[in-house]
């Protein structure tokens, strides 16, 4: 199958940035992900009729909630996540249902320190500690440690928080 110009470039990509660029005649386009900067360079120059002097290529990851396919990040947000999880965050969090009453999180939060005591970070096998944990939790793999933290601030309290390391520890 031939390649064509117009299979090479799929379109021009307008943003205030790429609009600034072109008053210094730097152009932007979305082109095939096969394309080399020389495919790219021929292509230009065929369907504007112009000789290009440079081109500089750039492979971005479209924003998550933009794609069709679901990301390598997997399940982002509460996707994926069961509902007593985040019932239990939202009480947490103090959210109250129907006529409930407020159940704030009490005491004092899960800290940094927290998740360096139990190994989840800081040592050599933190990071498989920290996947194990994201995988029990139904959370997304590649979740950072504050982000992290956040999360089990509003799951636990520090209190259950130590007991349930200090139980698998044994």
């Amino acid at each position: 199958m031939a390649t064509t110009a117009y299979d090479i470039i799929k379109r021009p990509i307008i943003t205030e940035q790429s609009m600034a660029d072109a008053e210094m005649k730097r152009y932007t386009f979305e082109v095939a992900k096969t394309a080399n900067k020389i495919e790219i360079a021929k292509a230009v120059e065929e369907i504007f009729g112009v000789k290009v002097a440079k081109v500089n290529t750039l492979n971005m990851y479209g924003k998550e909630k933009r794609k069709r396919q679901q990301g390598k990040e997997g399940k982002l947000g509460v996707e994926g996540m069961r509902p007593e999880v985040l019932e239990q965050a939202l009480r947490r969090a103090g959210a109250t249902v129907l006529e409930e009453e407020s159940a704030a999180n009490p005491g004092a939060p899960i800290t940094k320190a927290d998740l360096y005591a139990a190994g989840l970070t800081g040592a050599p096998d933190s990071a498989a500690r920290r996947k194990a944990l994201l995988r029990r939790l139904d959370l997304p793999e590649h979740l950072a440690a504050n982000a992290l933290l956040s999360v089990l601030n509003a799951l636990y309290t520090r209190e259950e928080f130590l007991a349930r390391t200090a139980e698998e520890k044994r």
